[in-house]
């Protein structure tokens, strides 16, 4: 547990020093904490997995880089968003999506917001797709709790997306 903990202090300190954002950092680490109750309730609830092997706590570590990498991912394109938006023109900036009276502020937020989920949408699922995929490959084997470590990575991943 001091070692999960830990892993949970240095990855939010990361993430902090990279957003500048103390909302975001506890947003984003937050959560990952809550695929992996999430991955948890399915993989005894849905999946009818009760035992918790050894290898599934590195589960803990693993998806708390896989989310912190789907943070900085995101922010980075929010980042190129600002200098993206601001090269199209007001009409395709936010297509119908006010219908007048609302400050160019909030165009610009909302055309942003759309720009990075636009953006950023394909890196994430893809960077979760294929990690999934690749835990996912573990069900193929013999060994028992390697191929149940591989059913739960592959439902944590999945949750965490």
């Amino acid at each position: 547990v001091r070692w999960a903990l830990g892993s949970f202090i240095i990855t939010a300190s990361l993430v902090w020093m990279n957003t500048r954002s103390l909302f975001l950092t506890v947003g984003g680490m937050s959560a990952v904490v809550t695929s992996l109750a999430a991955a948890q309730f399915v993989y005894v609830f849905g999946i009818g997995v009760n035992w918790v092997g050894m290898l599934n706590f590195l589960g803990v570590f693993i998806i708390m880089g896989i989310g912190a990498d789907d943070i900085f991912v995101i922010l980075e394109f929010w980042r190129q968003s600002a200098k993206h938006v601001q090269q199209m023109s007001p009409s395709t900036a936010v297509s119908s999506c006010f219908d007048g009276g609302h400050r160019d502020d909030d165009v610009v937020m909302v055309s942003r917001m759309r720009w990075t989920i636009e953006k950023s949408q394909y890196v994430v699922t893809m960077t979760s797709l294929t990690t999934a995929v690749a835990f996912a490959c573990n069900l193929t084997s013999h060994i028992a709790p390697i191929r149940l470590f591989g059913c739960f990575m592959t439902t944590l991943v999945a949750c965490n997306y």
